[in-house]
């Protein structure tokens, strides 16, 4: 397989499904056919602009395949949920999505590979030299890590999720500065988790794994009252700990041992 192909591709995908749309647009993109085209043509574009780093004419056809699939897999997604009334399938539908979307950049960078030399230097636009690999890896697992961990964990099991008793019913309906208490604490946890995942990678960089628990364990502190006195934000919480961090190993040792 070649291994830069395959991290292009990726880092396409990664791009232009979470952080080049909102999840405003992600959510209309599910009934309103005209997000949906928008998304085609950030992934073209994105695609297309991801070529002029490159002096490989034979990639043209591959990342049109690229294009072409994704298209395919976004609008029979797009048929299926305009059907779907069981809205608990949901999770599944978009673990189905992306992990085809992922097998296809597999299977193109395997053909690629079989048919043309590796790409082994990436030429960044007009200049000569070339871009450490390594620097490609660490991007797309950091990209990885936040955004599209932070989603697929509330598609996943966003049915399972308890009611939400962060905070007082004497708070409901307060804002701070234009924003509820409950969305500040939701975005709160949010960056929690990314630091959380972010410190994981540089640990197991460095290779002081043992350190890793250290991270669970000063998260976990500041929960402790919660997670002692209410059994279901307890459960939910160590699924929520445990995904974050299961992610974050698959991702950094598939990318990283690339």
């Amino acid at each position: 397989m070649d291994k830069n192909m395959f991290l292009i591709l990726l880092f396409v995908h990664i791009v232009g499904d979470f952080y080049l749309q909102t999840e405003n647009v992600a959510e209309k993109k599910k009934s309103h056919f005209s997000y949906l085209v928008l998304h085609f043509l950030s992934i073209i574009l994105l695609t297309i602009a991801s070529v002029f780093a490159f002096y490989k004419k034979e990639m043209l056809w591959y990342l049109a395949a690229f294009i072409i699939s994704h298209i395919i897999i976004d609008t029979i997604k797009y048929i299926i949920t305009s059907k779907m009334t069981n809205k608990n399938t949901s999770g599944r539908l978009y673990w189905m999505d992306q992990m085809l979307h992922i097998a296809v950049v597999l299977i193109i960078s395997i053909i690629y590979s079989a048919n043309n030399p590796l790409l082994d230097t990436w030429h960044i636009f007009s200049f000569s030299g070339n871009f450490p690999t390594d620097i490609a890896k660490y991007t797309l697992i950091v990209l990885m890590i936040l955004k599209p961990t932070n989603i697929t964990f509330r598609e996943l099991f966003s049915h399972i999720k308890p009611n939400n008793r962060e905070v007082n019913d004497d708070f409901n309906g307060l804002k701070i500065v234009g924003v509820s208490i409950k969305e500040e604490t939701y975005n709160i946890g949010k960056l929690v988790g990314n630091m959380e995942r972010l410190l994981v990678v540089i640990l197991l960089s460095l290779g002081q794994y043992t350190a890793i628990g250290l991270v669970f364990t000063a998260k976990s502190i500041t929960r402790y009252e919660k997670i002692t006195k209410d059994k279901v934000f307890a459960e939910y919480y160590l699924l929520g700990t445990l995904f974050s961090m299961l992610a974050t190993i698959i991702v950094f040792v598939a990318l990283y041992n690339l």
